[in-house]
């Protein structure tokens, strides 16, 4: 076995190595292809049109684009830091103070973690279309990172792990938020969203297996090194302080409130209130008056519903079907805890990047509705596992199961693009709600069935999650067949109708706007004379729709 994991990390490097060097080839052949095309264009004359060269890598992995690149390493460096605390002191701490009540009273810090992020995540969510998004996006990290900084300062004892937990539940007033993604798509420019999002989702995926699961592989499995917990726990800080430097860096990013909308209808647009109903309702409401976000919403319900049935379930799964339990060695449980982890967080980082590329040339919404079903189908190779329980089977199935994520990519594009003007934060967090209701709903439902289900006279009975967790997924594609209610699905889906009345329309009444305005305030009347030619393309562009 330690073998096997010495190869997947040489695989690794070879790739990594490969990958950078023929990045290196295509940007100094692109650099090359550039310098000769912009001399000839110049020996040509002023008015010779200059030759447009096809994409190079730089562009496809959008490389000049810095503060895209930030976001996401940033990100990606709150969220190992989160899992390097769960992995080497949170986890094996619950394990040694709770012993056999671990899954029971984890199972109940879940349900709190749901519903208090069910319940807040929207008023935070519209919160950060109102101040500085980054200052949220600090919020968002801090609350991932408090159960680091009560074990550091609580200690390792009894005590410092309830108020971890404790912490936990404060931390998830923002965890639905989804701000790093809304701050993602502030800082890129409308055409390369789509691949910025797949970028986003394999980076703090590829950051995460680098700086949490090569160590637990060297640390856990091979024992190359020996580190305690506490130094671990100092490694995750450390990581978070880089993830706030990250946002540091970044230039000042508000949110603009007239900023024009990739999709808008005035009707859609719910009245906005103070106090309670501005808390927790407007989300709800928002979800429900808007014909667009409305469905995506549903399609987000029903494919965390799936996943979150798969996560609960898979640890005890796997190990039943290998014959672990109750006898298992401890080095077996962490070669199994490694395997359903490393291999697939790895595997999927190009799928991420493949997904993103291809909703930016295919369309988010087409994309979407194909892979849904794909996804749907690589959720029953877990059922293998019960008839051939073997090792060397549970990474090609985690593999699989990993790969049921990828439709997200598209799916947080199209929240973010149908949003209305000046709420985009409160469209993701409103998606993120969705998400934490279905995480509540699985995990009533797992605690409530799953002792039933292992009273089956069969053997690894847990095998009927996946089933029912691949319909699950294969339903989220209904409520994103046809089109919404009021109108079409707008610019973000990629599809060219859209596309081309958003940008018809978005300048029809932007002119219309810009004429009322100066009619209305006098110190816009001096400069109307330079806009005379505005309203008549106005009144021209508006006969022409």
């Amino acid at each position: 076995l330690k073998i096997t994991l010495l190869c997947y990390i040489s695989r690794l490097v070879l790739l990594v190595t490969c990958f950078a060097m023929s990045t290196s080839d295509e940007l100094s052949g692109a650099e090359e292809a550039s310098s000769t095309l912009s001399s000839t264009s110049t020996s040509e004359g002023e008015g010779s049109s200059k030759l447009r060269t096809p994409p190079t890598c730089k562009d496809r992995l959008l490389l000049g684009h810095r503060k895209i690149y930030i976001v996401v390493v940033s990100a990606g460096l709150a969220q190992a830091s989160a899992a390097v605390c769960q992995t080497f002191v949170l986890g094996p701490l619950q394990g040694e103070l709770w012993g056999k009540d671990m899954a029971q009273l984890g199972a109940w810090f879940g349900i709190v973690i749901n519903i208090v992020a069910f319940l807040t995540g929207g008023s935070f969510g519209r919160l950060s279309d109102k101040i500085d998004r980054r200052v949220a996006c600090c919020a968002f990290f801090v609350g991932s990172f408090l159960p680091a900084i009560s074990l550091v300062v609580m200690g390792l004892t009894n005590r410092g792990l309830w108020v971890a937990c404790a912490s936990r539940i404060l931390g998830a007033v923002v965890v639905a938020a989804n701000v790093p993604m809304a701050l993602l798509q502030d800082v890129s420019p409308f055409e390369h969203r789509e691949v910025a999002t797949g970028i986003f989702f394999a980076l703090t995926n590829g950051l995460t297996v680098l700086l949490n699961g090569v160590p637990a592989v060297l640390i856990t499995i091979l024992k190359v090194v020996n580190i305690g917990a506490f130094e671990m726990l100092l490694f995750s800080l450390i990581l978070a302080g880089l993830a706030l430097v990250g946002l540091a860096m970044l230039g000042s990013v508000r949110t603009d409130p007239d900023r024009p909308s990739e999709s808008r209808t005035h009707a859609e647009d719910p009245d906005r209130r103070g106090g309670c109903r501005a808390a927790f309702l407007d989300p709800l409401i928002l979800i429900w008056k808007h014909s667009r976000l409305r469905p995506l919403c549903a399609s987000a319900f029903l494919m965390s519903w799936a996943g979150t049935i798969i996560m609960c379930t898979s640890g005890q799964y796997y190990n039943d079907a290998l014959g672990l339990l109750p006898y298992g060695l401890p080095s077996e449980f962490a070669m199994v805890s490694v395997l359903q982890t490393l291999p697939g967080q790895l595997l999927v980082i190009p799928g991420y990047w493949i997904t993103g590329s291809l909703s930016k040339s295919k369309g988010s919404l087409f994309l979407l509705r194909i892979l849904i079903p794909i996804t749907a189908l690589l959720m029953l190779p877990g059922i293998v596992m019960a008839f051939a329980p073997f090792m060397w089977i549970l990474p090609v199935v985690v593999i699989a199961l990993n790969y049921t994520g990828l439709p997200q990519v598209p799916l947080f594009r199209m929240i973010a693009g149908v949003a209305p003007p000046g709420r985009m934060g409160e469209a993701l967090s409103a998606a993120g709600i969705t998400m934490q209701a279905a995480g509540l709903v699985s995990n009533l439902m797992i605690a409530l069935t799953s002792s039933r289900v292992q009273n089956i006279p069969m053997k690894s009975p847990l095998w009927v999650f996946y089933p029912l967790a691949a319909v699950l997924q294969f339903c989220a594609v209904l409520p994103l067949l046809g089109n919404p209610r009021h109108g079409h699905w707008g610019a973000a889906a990629g599809v060219v109708e859209d596309q081309v009345m958003a940008t018809i329309y978005a300048a029809v009444f932007g002119l219309r706007w810009l004429r009322k305005s100066q009619e209305r305030s006098p110190h816009l009347q001096e400069a109307s004379s330079s806009t005379e030619a505005s309203a008549d393309e106005t009144n021209a562009a508006e006969a022409r729709v």
